[in-house]
């Protein structure tokens, strides 16, 4: 039996599992507090990475550096292309992070 589209061996993982070191993704990079990673739409490939990070009080962070930090632990792909510093990351009614707000900000 051949396996659901996007569950094949050979299928890479969804971009929003990328920054989430409890699905096996990398750990955020230093000094954020919170992180959120969404697929946004990419001209070339259909679909890239994008990473909204919620910085811990002090810290400052540039995207390359979260480049850099991604692609230590896992595949080039996996790296972000879009990275932005957020103040807080949009919730919905029922307190989880709204990911189609995120979305949004990328159009």
């Amino acid at each position: 039996m051949d396996p659901r589209p996007g569950q094949g061996h050979d299928q890479p993982r969804r971009p929003e599992g990328v920054l989430d070191g409890r699905r096996g993704g990398a750990p955020g990079p230093p000094g954020h507090r919170r992180r959120r990673v969404v697929a946004a739409p990419d001209p070339r490939t259909g679909e890239t990475v994008a990473a909204f990070l919620v910085l811990a009080p002090g810290a400052r962070v540039e995207p390359a550096e979260v480049r850099r930090h991604v692609r230590e632990g896992l595949a080039e792909w996996a790296a972000p292309s879009v990275v932005e510093v957020v103040d807080e990351l949009p919730r919905s009614s029922r307190g989880k992070t709204d990911k189609p707000a995120l979305r949004a900000r990328l159009r």
